[in-house]
């Protein structure tokens, strides 16, 4: 405290600093009372009719207060006891601001309380920068975050009111997921001697197989659920202008086999060539997100895997977007933006593949303790028909105490490959003639490149 009391350059810089943050949140409140339209009558005197409302003030009232704020915290620091005077003056404030808002309302007829809680959010971060409760470079930053706020109101309400109910329930579900139900996971691995045990069987040589992990489990579900949420929710914002290639893209943040599925079905309409080999290029696009999924989940659970897949991923990712690329060029086409998922989360598919993701464990497990290696390959081979982020998370946890790294590698680039031809079955399935042929070349193109990746990394 003496430090601080005795030195005269911090004081100043504080001053400074409170007045630099009620000149940026007022210039912006000042600014936008300017735009406001003079009043035809008022109830009160507070606003006169036929002048501009002013609200609180301008940019003058926030310095002062501002002023008024780091002085009272300043004094609170060189001498405890007069915390009733800062708290007397933090009262003012308060009533200051609440006599306002009322006479404000009844002059305007407005509910907003935006100017009010800029206002109140500024005393108060002066009072705690004059009494050192908060460093500087912390004020300044909640000050441009709450300018940034304030500035881009009518582009938040734009994008606020884009969501629709169904949205904002499953992004409270998905945050009571995260937020409530993982606290209360235990952080332990029951294994079938465990279970087998409280009944007094033995389960042999099967005793030490682990079944599950709540807590693990449950963050696994977290982590895949968020990012789909992001994928989905970046797929909301960019569609509405951007092309079929780019929300292909984004899509298969979300699901690459949905959106597969979906350009297929959409090729039944699609009568051009142009459009079949746009179409194409989506399908590749949105498989390739895969690509760069699969590194981003390894650097989360295993940065070892990380480093060892990631070269081999982004090659294959660049081979791609080359190939996509090329394809669109050719269909000298505009595309057009596509809707493919109407849901961000809902926690039904989260819990499946909770259940998928335990499932695929316990097997992959079992093939381990049956068949070594050999087991963990066909099994996580097999796995990778449901989706990669099963097959990667599996692969980054069994790396190395119970695979090398080497076999892990080589694993996820198998599964890359056989979720390649896996989605072939599907264009198959639902695609129109002409782009079910090209898809399945191209798409099988990118699989042998990835089959060739592999090779070369079984020869290293």
């Amino acid at each position: 405290m003496s430090n601080y009391i005795l030195d005269p350059q911090s004081i100043l810089l504080r001053i400074i600093l409170a007045l630099f943050v009620g000149l940026l949140i007022g210039i912006d409140r000042d600014d936008s009372w300017q735009k406001q339209k003079s009043l035809t009558r008022s109830r009160f005197t507070f606003v006169r009719p036929g002048k501009y409302a002013t609200g609180l003030g301008g940019v003058r009232t926030y310095a002062i207060l501002s002023l008024l704020g780091v002085v009272l915290g300043t004094f609170y620091v060189v001498d405890p006891r007069m915390l009733p005077l800062m708290i007397i003056g933090f009262i003012g404030v308060v009533a200051y601001i609440s006599i306002a808002y009322f006479l404000n309302y009844f002059d305007k007829n407005t509910l907003g309380l935006t100017t009010e809680l800029g206002m109140l959010l500024m005393f108060s971060l002066a009072v705690a920068l004059g009494a050192g409760l908060l460093e500087p470079r912390i004020v300044m930053g909640i000050a441009v975050v709450a300018s940034l706020i304030s500035n881009l109101k009518v582009e938040l309400r734009k994008f606020i009111g884009s969501f629709t109910k169904k949205e904002i329930l499953e992004s409270i579900e998905f945050v009571a997921l995260a937020a409530i139900l993982l606290p209360w996971l235990p952080n332990v691995s029951y294994t079938v001697g465990n279970i087998l045990g409280n009944f007094g069987i033995s389960g042999g040589q099967f005793d030490s197989l682990v079944l599950v992990n709540p807590l693990t489990l449950g963050y696994v579900v977290v982590f895949i659920s968020a990012l789909n949420f992001a994928g989905y929710f970046l797929t909301k914002t960019i569609q509405s202008s951007s092309s079929i290639l780019l929300t292909a893209f984004l899509g298969g943040i979300v699901s690459s086999t949905a959106v597969t599925e979906f350009l297929s079905e959409k090729s039944k309409t699609s009568s051009t060539a142009g459009g079949s080999k746009l179409l194409t290029a989506a399908v590749l696009l949105a498989n390739m997100t895969s690509f760069i999924r699969i590194p981003l989940i390894a650097l989360a659970l295993n940065p070892t895997l990380f480093i060892s897949i990631a070269p081999i991923l982004l090659g294959l990712t660049i081979f791609t977007t080359i190939v996509a690329f090329f394809l669109r060029s050719q269909a000298k086409i505009t595309g057009t933006p596509l809707k493919i998922f109407t849901s961000p989360l809902a926690l039904k598919p989260a819990f499946m593949f909770g259940a998928l993701f335990l499932l695929v464990t316990i097997f992959t497990n079992l093939g381990l303790l049956l068949f070594g290696d050999s087991g963990f390959i066909i099994t996580a081979i097999l796995a990778s028909m449901t989706g990669l982020d099963t097959v990667t998370i599996i692969t980054s946890q069994a790396i190395p105490e119970t695979v090398s790294l080497q076999l892990g590698t080589s694993v996820l680039l198998g599964a890359v490959v056989f979720n390649l031809l896996f989605k072939l079955s599907i264009v198959t399935a639902f695609g129109e003639k002409r782009f079910k042929h090209q898809t399945v070349f191209w798409l099988s193109l990118v699989a042998l490149f990835g089959g060739l990746l592999l090779g070369i990394q079984f020869l290293i």
